[in-house]
Formats: C-alpha cells, structure tokens, sequence
C-alpha cells in the first residue's frame, strides 16, 4: 500500500476518521516529497520541536498541513509494520 491509497483509505482504518479524498491525497504526497527534498523530514517515527522551527522558517504553515503529512506518514509507517 503506497501512502497516498494509506490516506484514502484512512477512514476505513481508523474510527472516526473523515475521509480524504484523491486531489487531497495527492497534496500530502507532494507535501511529504518536498519536506523530504528540503531535508525537513528525513523518515523519523516522531516530529520534534525542530522540524516545526525548519516548517515554519520555510512554509507560510497557517493550517499546519506540513505537521499534518509527517503525522500521517509516521501513522502509515505503523500501519505498514502492523501488516
């Protein structure tokens, strides 16, 4: 399972969950990619205090999507070392 089919699929795994549709999937994707190319977040199972100063110092991240991806990445990193 690749990690954006993780995040359409969420609602189904997790109680309580709202759904996330294909174009949203796709922007965490994304998201995650150039957090990773920027080397904000490099594959850790925790976001720490400075990965949200590096979020803030280059993203405009008023909604904290950027926080959000690395929460779903490290959630669909347990999902896949549960299966």
């Amino acid at each position: 399972m690749e990690f954006i089919d993780y995040l359409q699929n969420r609602h189904k795994l997790m109680k309580g969950e709202r759904e996330i549709k294909e174009e949203s999937a796709r922007q965490y994707n994304n998201r995650l990619v150039n957090l990773q190319k920027h080397k904000i977040y490099n594959g850790e199972k925790y976001i720490d205090e400075q990965m949200l100063f590096k979020i803030k110092g280059h993203y405009k991240d008023t909604t904290n999507h950027y926080s959000r991806t690395i929460k779903y990445y490290i959630e669909y990193l347990n999902h896949l070392s549960r299966i």
